[in-house]
């Protein structure tokens, strides 16, 4: 029979069921698709970002403290307004220009008095005037102030507020440096004023040479002689004033405010450092997720495996706890799975020959996606049809099906359809019946089963192998596949995964096909076509894809279901787990 691509589901009610989310947009789509791979890697991302978080506050509270303390000046306009006579009694230093402060400040002149008063400082010992002092050269040097920086608020003319701020190690060596920055900031603007009186000085103690060179030269007349002395007296006079106006001289910067000494350090903070560490790590973390998805193209919907020429023989959702509380069996009867199993046994059936054995191997790429649930849930939807079905457990290195069937029921052995007991040969009436695969194989008369619901019984496995080649290359295999097709309307084989192990392979050479498990949003497309080229190199028949546990995100733009399942464990059902049985 020809593969179908177009089958019951995707025309059945399922697509309908997606009528809510047809407004959702190829935007909205990749923004869930980024939730999604952000919710896979969750823990890594968060035990990242708490270990980044913790480490910062760490490593930042056993930094030494470090004080910071503030003195401000205030800058005017020398535009010669008010009292006239006090104007015309001073002499202002210049309008400083943009950036002005903090280029003195931070120069070698300004420094080195800084490091000469905190040297006459009573208040601070040697050692700390030694550090301060340091520190203050280290910054000179790199040009790159840490510790003495300015704070301007001004207007277009550059008068307003200068805040003077430093940091120190102790709150003592924070306010006096402070306070003595300001002061050698204050000396420097006021040394202004005062250089420019000392060229104006300079300049009439130059005239008041030559006037008196010319007076003391021979020839000058009475005339000549007393206007060389009025100049002369004016001269004298203004030097006079000069020397007043010297006294006098101001800068345009005066003390607004002295430092206090501050109560706390500005750091270390370790609270506010492991928050900036943690949020940090956790864009980190995020972003390498992001991108090592990006680079890993996954499998998330239709779209994504049609380019395998395959058959989707089935969706099946990924179920909520709640979906949950009776098991993974009563979901899939009338649950969240129910639809799911459905379309999923239609297609599965639309590929088996009528009237032939109907044996199936159902395998996945890697570990976790779930094949032994669906093993189960597409035998559930079977056997509710009236078919009598047999589950054989070969996955042997890691069984699961027993886990599976747990929860539900009370499982019951009984002989296999298949044993003859008239033919027994009365010397092995006394021996144990076979229950396991492995021993089945050995006494394929006297294999008794589970019946773990109405028309599915189960073969386990048995104890896990480390070597199954014994189980896969075993002599009887054939015959008694071929036993338990004829006993059986359906057997269904659950094997270990492809990229994993050969087992399903081998299986798959006695059997009518095989079914590749594929776990949304988790599978990579490299990862399923390995799998898929290591079926058809060995000649293998591939039923087709089952694309298992599925949200509305991973559906993207297209029908789905709503809902999420979480994983039983040996028998119970736990919240918040995506793999619904470990090893599966």
């Amino acid at each position: 029979m020809q593969p179908i691509q177009n089958g019951p589901f995707q025309s059945g009610p399922a697509n309908s069921a997606g009528n809510s989310s047809r407004g959702l947009n190829a935007e909205d789509f990749e923004f869930q698709r980024v939730l999604a791979s952000v919710r896979r890697h969750a823990w890594p991302i968060i035990t990242a970002g708490l270990l980044a978080g913790g480490l910062s506050g760490y490593l930042s509270s056993r930094q030494a403290p470090v004080y910071a303390a503030v003195s401000s000046v205030v800058a005017s306009r020398t535009d010669g307004s008010g009292n006239s006579i006090v104007t015309n009694s001073l002499v202002t230093a210049p309008q400083l220009p943009q950036g002005a402060v903090e280029q003195a400040l931070h120069s070698q002149g300004v420094v080195s008095d800084i490091v000469t008063r905190l040297k006459r400082n009573k208040e601070l010992n040697t050692v700390q005037v030694r550090n301060l002092a340091s520190s203050l050269q280290a910054d000179l040097v790199a040009d790159r102030w840490t510790n003495l920086k300015v704070d301007a608020k001004t207007d277009s003319q550059q008068a307003g507020i200068y805040g003077i701020q430093v940091q120190a190690g102790s709150p003592l060596e924070a306010r006096v440096l402070a306070d003595e920055s300001v002061a050698a900031l204050l000396a420097w603007d006021v040394g202004r004023a005062q250089r420019r009186i000392a060229r104006a000085r300079s300049g009439q103690e130059a005239q008041l040479v030559a006037l008196d060179t010319q007076l003391g030269a021979a020839g000058s007349s009475a005339q000549d002689t007393a206007t060389l002395t009025a100049a002369r007296a004016q001269v004298v006079q203004t030097l006079a004033q000069v020397a007043v106006l010297e006294k006098a001289a101001t800068g345009t910067l005066e003390l607004v405010a002295e430092a206090i000494a501050p109560g706390r350090p500005v750091s270390p903070q370790p609270l506010r450092s492991g928050l900036l560490g943690g949020v940090l790590a956790l864009l980190l973390a995020s972003s390498a997720a992001l991108l090592s998805d990006s680079l890993r193209r996954r499998v998330y919907g239709e779209q994504d495996v049609a380019s395998f020429g395959l058959p989707l023989l089935g969706k099946l959702p990924l179920l909520s706890g709640n979906s949950l509380r009776l098991g993974l069996i009563e979901s899939a009867r009338s649950g969240g799975l129910y639809m799911g199993a459905g379309f999923m046994r239609v297609n599965v059936m639309s590929q088996l020959a009528p009237g032939k054995p109907r044996r199936v191997v159902i395998s996945s790429a890697r570990p976790g996606e779930g094949k032994s649930s669906v093993t189960a849930t597409l035998a559930t939807g079977m056997a509710a049809s009236g078919l009598k079905v047999l589950i054989v457990d070969a996955d042997l290195h890691r069984p699961t099906q027993p886990q599976v069937w747990q929860a539900f029921g009370n499982p019951m052995w009984h002989l296999m359809p298949s044993c003859n007991l008239a033919n027994l040969d009365p010397r092995r009436t006394l021996l144990e019946p076979a229950q396991t695969l492995s021993t089945a194989l050995d006494r394929l008369d006297e294999v008794q089963v589970l019946a773990v619901a109405e028309n599915i019984d189960l073969l386990p496995a048995g104890r896990p192998m480390k070597d199954s080649s014994s189980v896969v290359g075993h002599p009887r295999l054939p015959e008694a596949l071929e036993r338990w097709g004829e006993a059986y309307d359906v057997v269904l084989i659950d094997t270990p995964p492809l990229l994993v192990l050969s087992d399903a392979l081998a299986f798959a050479a006695y059997t009518e096909g095989l079914i590749l498990v594929t776990e949304a949003g988790v599978t990579s497309s490299r990862e399923l076509e390995r799998a898929v080229n290591s079926v058809q190199t060995v000649g293998a028949r591939l039923l087709g894809l089952v694309l298992n546990k599925q949200t509305r995100q991973e559906d993207g733009p297209y029908p789905g279901y709503g809902y999420r399942y979480d994983a039983p464990s040996q028998g119970t059902v736990q919240k918040g787990v995506r793999h619904q049985v470990s090893g599966d």
